[in-house]
């Protein structure tokens, strides 16, 4: 009498979350690797919030946020779109949500949230007497760093580099372990950025 076959192994199903039958992995690599492409191509300033606390951070991402000035949560930071400050970004995009702020919304931020040593608000005759007139106002100001014409270190060093924001109105939308193509709220997201910083504000 013949032996009977044995059945092959099943294999265990995969746990990875696919999406258009890729999984959620390669989505987010591809997405990133967009991101740094679209990056690279824009001009102005970019504005970045910290999204994510700081359990399991070390070495260079931790390093590059401290530099970045983004040592807690809702965090936020405006800096020049150059080459070396992407090279930054790619780095701690894991962490943060950025994108590129527009003239209105980095003048609201600047009157709401901006502050020199001291707590000191940053207005109109601030941002006169420390540019020498060459902006007599934050609206003109704020127009200019975000064409990346100039950047928040011309006020001085009294200026703070960092906006204490707060938690989102309504709180976030997506999932703060994902990236934004993919349903969350990490990595680069445009001219949305924008809405995050109102709610933020």
């Amino acid at each position: 009498m013949s032996t009977p076959a044995k059945a092959a192994p099943t294999k265990a199903a995969s746990t990875t979350p696919r999406i258009a039958g890729r999984t959620s992995a390669t989505v987010g690599a591809a997405a990133t690797a967009n991101e740094a492409r679209i990056i690279e191509k824009a001009t102005g300033a970019l504005f970045l919030v910290r999204i994510r606390g700081t359990v399991h951070v070390t070495g260079k991402t931790k390093d590059t946020l401290d530099m970045l000035h983004l040592t807690r949560p809702n965090h936020g930071t405006v800096i020049p779109n150059t080459k070396s400050y992407v090279g930054m970004v790619n780095r701690v995009k894991d962490y943060v949500a950025y994108g590129d702020i527009d003239a209105d919304t980095l003048a609201a931020l600047i009157k709401s949230r901006g502050r020199l040593m001291g707590d000191k608000p940053i207005d109109d005759a601030i941002i006169k007497a420390t540019t020498d007139s060459k902006y007599a106002t934050v609206d003109a100001f704020a127009k200019a760093v975000a064409k990346g014409e100039t950047t928040l270190k011309q006020l001085g060093e009294d200026v703070k580099p960092v906006f204490r924001l707060t938690p989102p109105r309504g709180g976030h939308k997506g999932s703060t372990k994902r990236h934004y193509t993919v349903k969350g709220e990490l990595g680069y997201r445009g001219k949305e950025i924008n809405e995050l910083v109102k709610r933020m504000m």
